[in-house]
């Protein structure tokens, strides 16, 4: 694949060395500007299909003096994608509605809270996001289903039509519901960013009006309405002094519908009956959850999904009085650790008569699940113990998660023995250029399981520089600006620490060694050749102006002696070569890439996908560089640089890699390992495609 490229590669990264993928604190990269960062959006105009625009470390933007700028346009292109989102989603165009408010938007998304830091903005856009996905999702779901019914319908299925009809219902509130939020998404981004969502205001509107009228028309020609009355044998209700409603279920017309099995909803309780040949029914009613405030008990008719009446509701008037019943609670096994599972059950009663209603379990004082009681007032539940409780005899409550309602909030205890557990901590250093230095690693237990969500510590001499969290794969990452190291140069040793404070997890420490002046290493492993160049510019400089000159001395030779041959794409074969100045150097080139290769395999292998990745554009960096193209460029400059000068597979695969790059550095999401393994594989296969062209 590289056949074209390779030997001018090989001069032209002794020339340059590694070149910088993130914005360089010396290398002058310039300001954000409108042609930089694609069309204006106002909200409502079409997102450009490019996202590859030059995006830097924010860290590196505020040195700058440009954090405003890459704000404002990081609001704009947020603002861009929910207005074309919803003109695609009155477009009926679902996947592309959903897309636009998908994973790109949730990286803009985390890089505007690198910038401005976490907001009531961010959290607007983010809550938008998530209603508007989701009013696309019902929305779609509602089509799919409107077409199986009326499918069913002219099929004279009338019992299918019917259950579609009432799932038609479901869908029809979701968008409804979603509809009203994602319009207060709007208005609020709207007064809190400047961008104008009229268009997009409209759009989500004219979406729920016309699934609304939809459902008017099937409501009216699939169900027939009903009317439900019913009434108590007094006002007050407790637990232990039921309250006995009877009623009776009639057509709108008038018309009793006898000896049908149907579902009540009293409060939040569900109850089965029939009704007698009159429609008539009784239910003795207990609260369990029903607040003791409330004056008139909702009581609905909720007909099966079958039937072909719709539902219908009315009110009786209470006055509700707590009790407060009584909680067993049991844990299994006694001696527990890190991750392991712990079992526990118990029941809740009142006057011997089971009660359900929520149970929040705590461990050592920390809420660890929530659980129901059952009908018969049983409940169980098994989780895993988390990192945050201490090692120790510890506590395991059971209580009754709701206040001020008819059954009081109680609870029981028993203990168990936590152990602790020994942990172990990787780490891995690497730098590009003279940009920032990336830490990353993992922390794990002894036998393997990953610990997330745990505070990790980067030093240098006994000066902490950062402190990061875990992420869900005990996978971390940290970012040293040089500046912080003064006038520190060449190797030094980075620390890593876990203090485990507060957990049930053992401290564990590990060490990595970089260089500075542009040496990309990793892990404590020596620097490769590249290095040799790094520390002077000047001496790069002379010696790459030398190999040019022998390169060009060699071509002479090799073209001089082809004279009448037939034309090969293939590059001039090196291995014979007697001393020439290629085959000195282009070994040096194969051997940095296979090394590269492989230790991005050995970080892949050890879950650090994110330092996977920065290795291998790191080393396809240097493979796709073009004579020409300057040191200093942001990894997005570099791409628009050098895409002009490949071949079309070859600029797809360097747009991926440049977008998996810009994930792994300046995302908190990271890189997944799918993408990580096939992005390894495609170089792999593109360097065996080279080195078996030579």
């Amino acid at each position: 694949m590289f056949r074209s490229v390779v030997l001018v590669c090989v001069v032209l990264s002794l020339v340059t060395g590694p070149v910088g993928a993130a914005a360089t604190a010396g290398g002058g990269a310039p300001d954000i500007s409108a042609s930089q960062a694609g069309p204006e959006t106002n909200g409502t105009n079409t997102t450009s299909s490019n996202d590859s625009v030059a995006h830097r470390d924010p860290d590196t933007v505020g040195q700058e003096g440009d954090l405003e700028g890459l704000r404002s346009w990081l609001i704009g292109q947020l603002a861009g994608r929910l207005g074309e989102g919803a003109i695609q989603l009155s477009q009926g165009e679902y996947d592309a509605a959903r897309k636009l408010v998908g994973d790109q938007y949730s990286d803009r998304l985390d890089q505007l809270v690198d910038v401005a830091g976490e907001t009531e903005t961010t959290r607007t856009y983010r809550r938008t996001q998530e209603n508007q996905r989701e009013m696309a999702n019902a929305t779609n779901d509602y089509r799919e289903t409107y077409d199986d019914y009326r499918d069913a319908r002219e099929n004279g299925n009338n019992e299918r039509a019917r259950e579609l009809a009432r799932e038609l219902e479901g869908d029809a509130q979701r968008v409804r519901e979603n509809a009203r939020d994602t319009r207060d998404g709007f208005g609020g981004l709207g007064n809190q960013t400047g961008q104008n969502f009229t268009d997009a205001r409209t759009a989500v509107t004219e979406v729920e009006q016309n699934i609304t009228d939809t459902q008017e028309q099937v409501r009216r020609s699939t169900f027939e309405a009903t009317n439900l009355s019913v009434s108590a044998d007094g006002e007050a209700v407790s637990f232990i002094d039921p309250l006995a409603l009877s009623g009776e279920l009639t057509t709108e017309n008038g018309s009793v519908i006898a000896e049908e099995d149907i579902r009540l909803q009293v409060g939040n309780r569900t109850y089965r009956t029939e009704t007698d040949e009159e429609g008539a029914f009784t239910v003795d009613y207990r609260p369990t959850e029903l607040p003791l405030n409330i004056s008139a008990l909702p009581v609905e008719y909720q007909p099966a999904g079958s039937s072909p009446y719709l539902n219908s509701s009315t009110t009786v008037p209470v006055d509700v009085e707590q009790v407060t019943p009584t909680v067993s609670v049991n844990a299994s096994p006694q001696r527990i650790a890190f991750n392991e599972r712990l079992s526990v059950s118990g029941a809740v009663r009142a006057d011997d008569v089971g009660a359900p209603v929520p149970i929040a379990v705590y461990l050592g004082g920390t809420r660890v699940a929530t659980v129901r009681s059952d009908g018969n007032g049983s409940y169980q539940t098994t989780l895993r113990v988390p990192a945050r409780i201490d090692n120790g005899t510890r506590n395991v409550t059971a209580r009754i998660a709701q206040t001020d309602r008819a059954l009081a909030s109680t609870n029981a205890s028993t203990t168990v023995d936590v152990r602790e557990t020994a942990t172990g901590l990787t780490a891995n250093a690497s730098s590009i250029d003279d940009g920032p230095i990336r830490v990353s690693g993992t922390l794990q237990t002894e036998a393997g399981t990953a610990v997330a969500n745990q505070p990790i510590t980067v030093s240098i001499g006994g000066q902490t520089l950062d402190t990061v969290q875990t992420k869900g794969e005990g996978r971390y990452t940290a970012r040293i600006d040089p500046a912080e190291l003064g006038d520190a140069n060449g190797s030094m040793t980075i620390n890593v620490a876990y203090r485990g404070e507060g957990t049930n997890l053992e401290a564990s420490r590990a060490n990595a060694t970089t260089v500075l002046a542009g040496v990309n290493s990793g892990g404590g492993e020596p620097a490769d050749e590249w290095s040799l160049f790094g520390t002077d510019m000047r001496i790069a400089l002379l010696i790459g102006l030398l190999v040019l000159g022998l390169l060009a001395a060699l071509g002479i030779r090799y073209w001089s002696g082809r004279e009448g041959s037939e034309p090969d794409d293939s590059p001039p074969a090196v291995g014979d070569a007697p001393t020439s100045a290629v085959q000195r150097v282009e070994p040096t080139s194969s051997v940095s890439l296979s090394t590269r290769l492989e230790s991005a395999r050995e970080q892949l292998a050890a879950g650090d996908i994110d330092a996977s990745v920065v290795t291998l554009y790191t080393a396809m960096r240097a493979q796709f560089g073009q004579q020409g193209v300057r040191r200093g460029l942001t990894h997005w400059e570099f791409y628009n640089a050098s895409a002009d000068d490949l071949e079309s597979e070859e600029r797809s695969f360097l747009e991926r890699l440049t977008s998996a790059y810009e994930q792994a550095v300046f995302s908190p999401l990271g890189v997944s390992e799918e993408t990580a393994e096939d992005l390894l594989e495609r170089t792999s296969q593109s360097s065996d495609s080279s080195t078996s062209a030579d």
